[in-house]
């Protein structure tokens, strides 16, 4: 470290600590007072860090200063202030596929940015920890310590790292990271967004796009970010106006579902329109709970099966705590019933 480095870094003092074991501290510059992240790091490639400092690509920290010495390189980097996408699952449990979608495009363009560098910069450490969600709905990639220039030359990476879930095969060891090892990871993140850690994507096209990003082998991943989003335009185009308009359980191409759930709307409706009510009543007033009881079922089914993302439309998406999002859903529900029940007793009373 040279006397003009001790010099610029002395002017960052410490006002708080982010992750002690990862020696991550708050810092504040003494003349601009502005907030920075200080990092000390044991595990990193210089020259990425070097290279980032130099360029001002949006949606990543902006690196100020990368100062290495006796074995330790010591960044400077901008302070991104949002939830991290970790913390959001883990009060969420799941996003909307809408929302996951959205997530997952920005994270791409962001991959296309570092991609497109020569060398192209390789994250290799994409997990829900390192992306923040910020309060204007975009995220920032952050947390470049296990980032490496491609270097298809080589036969497998020189340093192994990266996350249990999220790491590439050829992260441990069987071929060199590349594009496609970023490709890999963004695939599992999205995975994790719209179905959790051990759940299923239920719309086939985009489960297609999952397991093509996670092949194990990069040939059989796309090539490239562009190409995945080409595949997501795709999948786009080919869901027909028509469909989006269809009720819950016939809005996706699985021909198992579709029959179970004609039958399942077959038996309300049969259930509904024959029904009897256990006081003598007029035709009139036995034909209206007839139709009232049939409307309150799909009413309710078209509510809590999210039916043209009602759940967006009354801002129930953006509710982050899982509790609170299940208890508007509730309430809403019961909201419907009552209204319900209000009309059948109308009803009872006027006729």
């Amino acid at each position: 470290m040279t006397l003009e480095e001790k010099l610029r870094l002395s002017f960052y003092r410490p006002v708080g600590t982010l992750d002690k074991q990862k020696r991550i501290i708050l810092v504040q510059h003494t003349e601009n007072r502005k907030i920075y992240v200080m990092k000390s790091l044991d595990i990193y490639d210089a020259s990425v860090y070097m290279k980032l400092k130099g360029l001002d690509i949006k949606d990543i920290p902006k690196i100020y200063e990368a100062v290495e010495d006796n074995g330790s390189l010591t960044v400077i980097e901008e302070y991104i202030n949002g939830d991290s996408l970790k913390d959001v699952l883990s009060r969420c449990g799941t996003l909307s596929e809408k929302e996951a979608l959205g997530i997952f495009r920005q994270l791409l363009d962001i991959l296309s940015r570092l991609h497109s560098l020569e060398p192209s910069v390789i994250h290799r450490d994409i997990k829900p920890s390192n992306v923040i969600l910020c309060t204007d709905g975009s995220i920032r990639l952050i947390d470049f310590n296990a980032a490496k220039f491609a270097d298809m030359s080589k036969d497998r990476d020189t340093v192994l790292i990266g996350t249990h879930g999220y790491a590439a095969p050829e992260q441990y060891g069987f071929a060199p990271s590349g594009i496609q090892t970023d490709i890999y990871a963004a695939g599992k993140l999205l995975s994790t967004m719209a179905a959790g850690e051990n759940g299923k994507i239920h719309d086939r096209k985009l489960e297609e796009i999952i397991n093509k990003c996670t092949a194990l082998d990069p040939k059989d991943r796309y090539k490239n970010t562009e190409a995945v989003i080409k595949a997501l335009n795709r999948s786009d185009e080919k869901r027909t106006d028509w469909l989006r308009f269809m009720p819950p359980g016939l809005r996706n191409d699985s021909p198992v579902l579709w029959i179970f759930s004609i039958i399942l709307y077959a038996l309300l409706f049969d259930l509904c329109l024959t029904l009897d009510l256990p006081y003598p009543a007029s035709g009139i007033v036995l034909y209206a709970n007839r139709i009232i009881f049939l409307l309150m079922f799909l009413t309710l089914i078209f509510f809590f099966g999210n039916y043209l993302n009602v759940f967006d439309a009354l801002k129930i998406s953006k509710i982050r705590n899982i509790v609170l999002r299940i208890f508007a859903i509730l309430f809403i529900g019961a909201v419907i019933l009552v209204l319900f029940m209000l009309i059948l007793k109308y009803i009872e009373l006027r006729f």
